[in-house]
């Protein structure tokens, strides 16, 4: 344990939990707000590469609420993915003080990397497997 950090009791680490917790689902609702406004430009994005297939794809809405439904969880996962910077900070800032100083770095250096090959997966799904 660091020597700067201090003892809590039990209750103020479920006050700590509880405060990232909100300031985690305050990005993803903000976040998931923006990326509502473009939801449109992001779903033709999601299906343009389906337009190489050699059948004819044609997209329904089969209820009155399935298109707001499917909007609003491109939306969610948006924010998901837009508001991960600040989760994953959120996340290192509460357990950061369980870790001796020396291993931020290499925290820090897997989060980085974990960011990039997640960017990279989602390229390699959108221009390769979606294609093929």
């Amino acid at each position: 344990m660091n020597n700067k950090s201090k003892e809590m009791p039990f209750w103020d680490h479920l006050e700590e939990l509880r405060w990232r917790l909100i300031k985690s689902i305050i990005v993803i609702i903000l976040c998931g707000g923006v990326t509502y406004k473009f939801t449109d430009t992001i779903m033709y994005w999601l299906i343009y590469p389906t337009e190489s297939l050699s059948i004819d794809l044609n997209l329904q809405v089969l209820k009155v609420t399935s298109m707001f439904t499917a909007k609003l969880g491109v939306a969610l996962f948006g924010g998901i993915i837009f508001g991960l910077p600040v989760i994953m900070y959120q996340l290192w800032r509460f357990i950061s003080p369980a870790f001796e100083d020396e291993h931020g770095f290499a925290v820090f250096i897997s989060i980085v990397f974990s960011a990039l090959f997640f960017i990279l997966g989602m390229l390699f799904a959108y221009y390769i497997i979606i294609p093929f």
